[in-house]
């Protein structure tokens, strides 16, 4: 069976194979691990050093080794080696866990091509930008949870009543589309919303012009029949929209004037943000 082919498994199957995360207690791995568990595979992963994430994941049936060896592929635990090894892009290819995972001939896999498979058959909300993602990300997830919707979910820091993902068992899956290491590229959204656009991660984007290929690309995989929401507000993002010809599939948001979705009246206090939304 190909590493693809283990999220076609029937969920009663799902507990044959096992996903082994190096760099297991990331933001980006953790919440994966969180999905993996909850659909009822077998994890296991590693990390230089234990954390609040890997004491997390390991109360939730994980197996957690901390450091780096090429030991922890055949642990006790797990006899076999497993299925799919997936790498954080901060570990390095000479990673002794990953060099014994290539001489034994398993895949390793990295975000960006894991994401994909792992939301196929959901309509995926991905929620992109320089900045903002993460609470956007978690409103979204928190308006579907109470609509009752169950969403998955992914979202890059932990939230109060939802954590940091969960599998969900509805037909939606919201996700914070990280552009670091052109991580989003392997989703294909129903929906993109785009927070702002705004240079970042000079150590992957050289500049500006790199950083806004990247969301080019990222808009032009949706999903036939796929809607981008943007915020207007933010100059970037309006210099992207008009640079590709304003499509008929965008929507724009925001509080100004020439936003589609409009916030007006607003009132922020202590405990709340209110304000009066023009359709458009």
């Amino acid at each position: 069976m190909s590493w693809h082919s283990l999220f076609q498994a029937p969920p009663a199957h799902r507990h044959r194979y096992r996903v082994h995360l190096v760099g297991i207690g990331g933001t980006g791995l953790a919440p994966i691990a969180n999905v993996l568990l909850d659909m009822g595979f077998q994890v296991s992963g590693s990390d230089m050093h234990s954390s609040p994430r890997t004491t997390w994941l390991d109360q939730l049936g994980a197996s957690i080794m901390i450091g780096h060896d090429p030991r922890h592929l055949y642990q006790d635990k797990h006899p076999q080696l497993p299925d799919v090894v997936l790498a954080s892009s901060a570990v390095p290819a000479e990673n002794p866990e990953l060099v014994e995972a290539r001489r034994q001939g398993v895949p390793i896999i990295h975000r960006r091509e894991f994401l994909g498979p792992l939301t196929r058959g959901r309509r995926v909300i991905a929620v992109a930008g320089t900045h903002g993602k993460t609470t956007t990300t978690a409103m979204i997830t928190h308006i579907l949870t109470k609509a009752g919707v169950e969403p998955g979910y992914i979202i890059g820091s932990e939230v109060p009543g939802l954590g940091i993902s969960a599998a969900g068992i509805g037909p939606l899956f919201v996700i914070e589309a990280d552009e670091y290491d052109y991580a989003f590229l392997g989703l294909s959204p129903a929906i993109a919303v785009l927070t702002s656009l705004d240079w970042d991660h000079p150590d992957c984007f050289p500049n500006r012009q790199s950083y806004e290929f990247a969301f080019r690309k990222f808009v032009r995989n949706l999903r036939p029949g796929g809607q981008v929401l943007y915020c207007r507000d933010d100059v970037g993002l309006r210099g992207l929209a008009t640079s590709l010809g304003d499509p008929e599939h965008w929507h724009s948001y925001g509080s100004r004037n020439g936003a589609g979705w409009k916030a007006g009246n607003i009132e922020i206090t202590p405990k709340a943000t209110r304000y009066t939304l023009y359709l458009p």
